[in-house]
Formats: C-alpha cells, structure tokens, sequence
C-alpha cells in the first residue's frame, strides 16, 4: 500500500505549525503517512488540485485558499457554505468534500474561556471572522461588533444567515469599540493587531488567531493585564485534531500533537 499524503497550502506558508502537528498526530497514531507545507496561491489551486492521485488524504487550507476552494468541492459541509470558507478537503473517490474545523475549534475555546452573555467584538472581516461568527452565533449570540477596514458583504451575509446583527465599526475606532467587550476574537495578523495601539485591552477575554510572532503583541497586552486568553497555538492544535480525525476516521491524538507544538515554538524563540 503507497503511503498516505497529507499537507497544508496557503501563501505565506513557512510559518506554518500543522506539519508539526500533524506529523506527531500519524506517528502517535501509527500511520506511514506524509504531512508538508506547500506555497501555494489561490490562482494556482484547480492545476495543483487536478494533479493529485490517489495516495493523497486530506489537505489544509489557509489564506487565500479557504475561499478559493469552494467552488471545487464536489460536496461541502453546512459550516462551509454558511461562512463560505473551508479549511479542510477530504479527497475521496465522490471528489473533495469540504469542511471547516475552525468553527467548533473557536466554539471549543470560548466554552473554555468562560464563554461570554453579551459584548463580543472580532477583529478583522474575511474568512476566520466568518468562523468566529458562525462559533458565536452558536453559542446563542445575536449581536456582535465588527472592527474592519473594509465593509465584506460576504460577512454581512454569514450575519444573515445566522441571524446575526453585524455591527460594523471602523479600524479607527478600534480601542472604543473593545474597551467594554466581554470577549474579544482577534482574526487578523499579529502585525496588523499592533496597529491599534496600547489602548486595546477589553474587559473580558480575548481568543488571538495569530501565533507568528509568538508570543503576539495583542496576546501579550492582556497576559499582562490578567486576562483570560486562549492563543492562536490553541485555536490551531484544536482545528488540527478535528481535522486528523476527519482525515484517519481514528481519535487524535492531542498530547502528542501539543507536546510536538510546544517544542517547535520553543525551538523556533
């Protein structure tokens, strides 16, 4: 039997932390499977897609294929039609079947956080700020505070469908529309997060997607603060678990992959 292969794309790549992840994962599980990083932009997808044979698994997706993909999927999970975005593609004989780990991973950490009862502001509007939604709203949120650059109708839509208000605010107003939330969900680079200033520390908790640089600015602010915080390392070794399972049908396993995590950030300062 050809070994099993597995990996990651998205541009930038290299930072990446779900090689190590999921390596520790198949080695733990027993499994002679391959997991690599691939650079790869979105207007190359469908020629790198079209070339892959049998041998291949599963993939994980990161910016800018989360969106890119959809419309190459032969069947497509209710979370992924909802926030238009899929990060994880099962490659199986009906075609790619898509799924997206990061709405129960969000979910999973903010249960972890205390959860929250009213104020919650997300950083950032594309595609993770639709997962955060989506996470929310099943949490029985109906409103949140949308801190974003720029209008994205496609958030405005995940909103609708989950009839979720979206409360627009602008990058501007950033440290006002935090100061009183409960729980605030950072969905966009760490660099751009620094932008805001100094100012930027809510009331409540706070789940940062970033992990490269590691410790993040933003992520740092509120350990200092005391605040509750769940990183963008959790929100990655959780996804990443959700979607070994998808991939190996077996439970994954987590002590192994954090263990392996931890050590690659120690190594890399």
């Amino acid at each position: 039997m050809p070994v099993r292969r597995a990996a990651v794309l998205g541009s930038p790549i290299g930072h990446s932390l779900s090689p190590c992840l999921h390596r520790a994962a198949y080695a733990a599980l027993g499994l002679d499977w391959t997991y690599e990083a691939i650079e790869l932009v979105a207007g190359d997808l469908g020629p790198f897609l079209a070339e892959l044979g049998s041998e291949w698994v599963g993939l994980s997706l990161t910016m800018p294929l989360k969106q890119a993909v959809v419309h190459r999927l032969a069947s497509a999970s209710e979370l992924v039609r909802i926030t238009g975005a899929a990060n994880t593609v099962r490659l199986t004989p009906e075609g790619l079947l898509g799924d997206n780990t990061d709405v129960p991973a969000i979910v999973e950490l903010v249960v972890g956080l205390g959860g929250f009862s009213e104020s919650v502001v997300i950083l950032g509007g594309g595609a993770t700020a639709r997962s955060a939604v989506a996470a929310i709203a099943d949490l029985g949120a109906r409103v949140v505070r949308v801190v974003t650059r720029k209008v994205d109708p496609a958030l405005l839509a995940c909103g609708r469908e989950l009839d979720v208000e979206i409360i627009e605010t602008s990058w501007a107003s950033a440290d006002s529309a935090t100061a009183q939330a409960e729980l605030l969900i950072s969905t966009v680079p760490a660099r751009i997060a620094s932008e805001l200033g100094a100012d930027i520390v809510a009331r409540g908790a706070l789940l940062d997607v970033a992990y490269d640089p590691w410790p993040t600015w933003l992520t740092a602010r509120f350990q200092i603060a005391g605040r509750p915080v769940a990183t963008g390392y959790d929100l990655l070794l959780a996804q990443a678990a959700m979607q070994v399972e998808l991939f190996t049908g077996m439970t994954a396993p987590r002590g192994a992959m954090d263990i392996a995590g931890r050590a690659e950030l120690a190594r890399r300062g």
